[in-house]
Parts: structure tokens; sequence; C-alpha cells
């Protein structure tokens, strides 16, 4: 895609039928925020219900599954919170945003700088803060064995809590951890209130309450974030430029728009799915998304949607992360980097996700 047609939808995009309405926004905040209200309390019914113990498990399980994706959808509330597409009163969206990612036990402040780095510098080897290549380090058998971590999705986020010094990259953020700047701790008071509920849950309840609210719901939420940000990220035709020859066009078009179905979608709330013209324009709140992608049609591939469900994406989510291990790492960072030229001597080719999608 040109320049100019990237120019043209970014200024399309700021027309106002694609700007926020705070009280749009603050239903589906609401919304979600209900679902896991309700989710607690369905979990409650279930453990005083006298059912036998297979069903109890068999329903927590599901209900356990949506009340992770609740998490994960009051999550991306909070991710427009930080573009600013929530609302245009950057208290309300400091407020919401801060709220919306604490179940997450993320840090709406330090996430929110992390992912305006991405938006701001995408597809820039040196400055993207996403799933990129690393300069290759001496010590290059711990630097594979940190990013091995991201196999197990929550353990990676854990490690990054508790060991920051190992996990710690030139553009890293901790996402838990507060600094010293007032949102960041304003931010991490929300946390510890969760973590509280959680704590008092865990002492006056049975553990299968807790282990069916407090702990699956939470590894499910980041299983979810991390396969989804990684695959709307992650291909053979996805290029890293160098800093001195990058450009936001250059980077912008390597976004991929995931489909799992329309039940996961919705709880995704469109940024999967609609993902390419996030990128064009991030100030776009979740719920015009679709109208967006819509606009931009087939004038380009990567506004395709790929379609799959869950364990098709996992499988890809393992098979590029591992692949990702083992050879996604540049000696020369004044070179594009991409996974399926033969140019780059240090990695093979990884199959394109597009490209394996036959939908």
């Amino acid at each position: 895609m040109s320049t100019t047609i990237l120019k043209h939808y970014a200024k399309e995009f700021r027309d106002h039928k694609y700007r926020s309405n705070l009280y749009h926004s603050l239903f589906h905040f609401f919304k979600f925020l209900a679902f896991v209200i309700l989710f607690f309390i369905i979990q409650y019914m279930l453990l005083k219900s006298s059912i036998d113990n297979w069903v109890y498990v068999s329903i927590a399980l599901v209900i356990a599954f949506f009340h992770g994706l609740s998490y994960l959808s009051l999550w991306l509330i909070g991710h427009d919170c930080g573009h600013q597409s929530f609302s245009n009163n950057h208290k309300v969206n400091q407020l919401v945003g801060s709220i919306a990612t604490s179940f997450m036990l993320m840090n709406y402040e330090n996430f929110r700088r992390s992912h305006n780095m991405h938006h701001n510098f995408i597809g820039n080897i040196e400055k993207d803060e996403a799933f990129g290549p690393k300069a290759k380090r001496k010590d290059f058998w711990l630097q594979r064995l940190i990013r091995s971590v991201v196999l197990i999705p929550f353990f990676a986020y854990l490690m990054a809590i508790l060991f920051p010094s190992l996990t710690k990259t030139p553009n890293y953020v901790n996402y838990f951890w507060p600094d010293k700047t007032p949102n960041s701790i304003k931010a991490f008071v929300f946390i510890l209130a969760y973590l509280l509920l959680l704590a008092l849950i865990a002492s006056f309840m049975p553990f299968s309450y807790f282990f069916f609210v407090g702990i699956l719901p939470i590894l499910v939420a980041w299983v979810f974030f991390l396969i989804t940000t990684f695959l709307n990220h992650t291909g053979a035709d996805t290029v890293w430029y160098p800093n001195e020859i990058w450009t936001y066009d250059k980077g912008v078009v390597n976004s991929i728009n995931l489909s799992y179905g329309p039940v996961i979608d919705y709880f995704l709330i469109g940024l999967s799915r609609d993902h390419f013209a996030h990128h064009i324009n991030p100030s776009i709140p979740h719920y015009k998304l679709k109208e967006a992608t819509d606009y931009i049609g087939s004038s380009h591939p990567n506004n395709r949607i790929v379609k799959g469900n869950f364990f098709k994406f996992l499988y890809y989510y393992y098979k590029y992360s591992i692949k990702r291990i083992i050879k996604g790492y540049f000696e020369n960072s004044k070179q594009p980097f991409r996974y399926n030229q033969a140019q780059n001597k240090s990695v093979k080719a990884i199959t394109n996700l597009k490209k394996d999608d036959n939908t």
C-alpha cells in the first residue's frame, strides 16, 4: 500500500463517524464488568449446589474460560483508554484504564507508555516494543532460555514480575511494578485492590472456588493475550527495518487480522479481527473498527481476515514461538530483517500464517 493511500485512510478515519462516544464506551466497560461479577456469582452458586463433582468441574471450567475472556475484554477496554479512544477526557481514560487492566495484574500507565511506543515505532527493529527480533548477545544461551518462558504464557509474565533484570531488554517496561510517576503508582493501587480481593477469597472460601475464579481466569486471559498479540504481528512477510530507513508507513502494513469465530471475537471486541485498521488509526474505538476494516476492503492484502479457531492459532503460536526462540536474532541491526528471505543467513523461513490459511 502506498504512502498516499495510507494517508488517505488515516485522514478518512479522523472523520467524526469514527470518533468515540463516552456513553457508548462506558456501556461496553460496564457490560464486561458485569460479566465478571456474574461469573463470580455463578461459580458461587455452583459451589453451593448439590450436583455431582464431575458435573460441577465441567461447568466450572466452561464458566472460568469465559470469565478469563471477560478479563481480556476489560483489558482491551483499557487498551482503548491508552489510545484515548475511550473518551476525550484524560482523567476518565486514566481511571477506567487502571480499573480495566488490573484484572490481568497489569499496570495501566506502564502499559500505556510502552504500547504507544509500539504504535509509534511499529516494525522498527530497534524501538518497537512488540515481538520482533532481538540483537544477539554474548550470553546467547541465556537469551534463548529467557525467551523460552513465552511458551508458558502466564509464567512469562510472572518471570517478568519476579525477575525483571533477567527479562529486561533495551526497550523494556515492567507491566506490573510501579515506577516513580504518580499515574503508575495510582494504577498499581487497583492491582493491589484486586490482589486483596483474591487473598480474601483464598482465605475464606474453598480452594476450588478460588481456583475457578482467581487462578484459571487469569491464565485464560494471558493465554489469549499472548497468542493474539504475537500472531497479530508475526508472519513470514513481516519486515523489521533499521531506524535509519524505517518509516511509519513501512511498519504499519505488517499487521495481521485474526478471527477466532463469532463467540471469541465478541470478547476480543474487534481488536484482533480488525487489527490492520487499528494500526492505521489507533484513535478509532473498538466498536467502530469493523466499519473501518470494511471501508478499507480488499485494497490491501493485509486487510484480509485470517479465520481459524483457538487450537489452530495455539498451534501457530507455538510453532512460531519455537522458531523465534531458535532463530529470531540478528547480528546487524542496519539491515532489514525478515524471516522468509535467504539474505538473512541467521534465520530460516517461517511459513506465513496467511499463506497457510486457505479460508
